[in-house]
């Protein structure tokens, strides 16, 4: 039998960057060598070792002597886990991974195996160069269109600075779902026919749905109307309302029979706006809302995501030109971010790159 055939070597085809990659040496039991040693690319660490007493490593080099491997009269394999320790700029990776069986210090067979890493990308395809800002600080919406390629679930959020200080924000689930209900018990307003088939499609986990009753039932409770869901006019109507005993129960029973469906129109208008299968947004109702104190000139919007493992990639940075019309007056800047186009077109099939 030719020795290239006495040896068998085996590697995860691919991974994350992070993530564990798991190594395979087989042999036959007559296959004769005194050594095996393990060289891995710059970049890469060793996790751990299977089926060894006891491993010499120094660096991208692992040591393995034929006496040191467990029951070595009757063993004929070992196993190695590494791992990629750095955030590649590339989408796909490759580096070298050499198995080389050793005798009597001569080179009796070597075996070289790719370690594969892949990553996520995000990358913007159109936002807007600048904005003008006029007295009543109101901007009907900020768009973007971005565009994710690579590997792998990620999580986005978007920040947005003003002198390097951070104005974003964000509301909450329950915020907005206590705002869809104000607007359906009082205004009557019944939900959009044409979703009722897209709703049909998701599910929600009762512990979730009671979850958003508690912090709405909270909210209630303390009168504390936050800011994300109605301008001053609308909270001070509402709270106004919610003193009446009746009034309160009536919304609370509503609040009860409704929650579960008034989560799921807003899952499916997330996944309207956000189609991307791979992106998921931690923020999806993110803002710029911020008092403008002192004459300013540009807004820079800061992508930041990462994915499952949680390696954060170098964020996307967008600047955008502020054009102050306000005539002196500084009036509170509100403008909604929104992610308008997804462009998406992920890796498939990366066994096969």
């Amino acid at each position: 039998m030719p020795e290239s055939e006495s040896v068998r070597v085996h590697i995860a085809p691919w991974a994350l960057p992070g993530e564990e990659i798991p190594i395979q040496v087989e042999w036959q039991s007559g296959f004769d060598f005194d050594t095996v040693i393990v060289s891995i690319p710059e970049g890469f660490s060793f996790v751990e070792f299977t089926n060894l007493d006891e491993v010499k490593t120094e660096g991208c080099r692992a040591t393995i002597e034929r006496s040191n491997i467990s029951k070595a009269e009757a063993s004929t394999y070992f196993g190695c886990v590494i791992r990629y320790t750095r955030i590649p700029q590339e989408i796909s990776n490759q580096g070298r991974v050499a198995v080389t069986f050793v005798k009597q210090g001569e080179v009796k067979l070597s075996s070289e195996l790719e370690a594969r890493i892949f990553r996520p990308k995000l990358d913007i395809v159109e936002a807007p160069k600048e904005i003008e800002l006029r007295q009543t600080g109101m901007v009907k919406s900020l768009p973007i269109s971005l565009r994710y390629t690579g590997f792998g679930d990620i999580q986005l959020r978007i920040e947005a600075s003003i002198g390097g200080t951070i104005v974003s924000e964000s509301g909450s689930v329950a915020s907005e779902i206590l705002r869809r209900l104000w607007l359906y018990g009082i205004l009557e307003k019944e939900a959009d026919i044409d979703k009722t088939k897209k709703k049909e499609k998701l599910r929600v986990a009762p512990d979730y749905v009671r979850t958003i009753t508690n912090e709405i039932q909270q909210i209630l409770d303390s009168g504390e109307i936050p800011p994300d869901v109605f301008g001053e006019k609308e909270s001070k109507e509402l709270r106004e309302q919610l003193r009446d005993l009746d009034t309160k129960n009536r919304f609370m029973d509503l609040m009860y029979s409704r929650t579960e469906d008034m989560i799921l129109g807003l899952l499916v208008d997330l996944l309207e706006s956000h189609p991307a299968t791979n992106v998921r947004l931690m923020d999806p109702r993110a803002k710029i809302l911020t008092q403008i104190r002192a004459p300013i000139e540009k807004l820079l919007l800061r992508l930041r995501y990462r994915d499952l493992l949680g390696n954060e990639y170098e964020p996307v940075e967008v600047p955008i030109k502020v054009v102050d019309q306000c005539n002196g007056e500084k009036p509170v800047l509100d403008i909604p971010i929104m992610v308008e186009k997804w462009e998406d077109d992920p890796l498939l099939n990366v066994a096969g790159v």
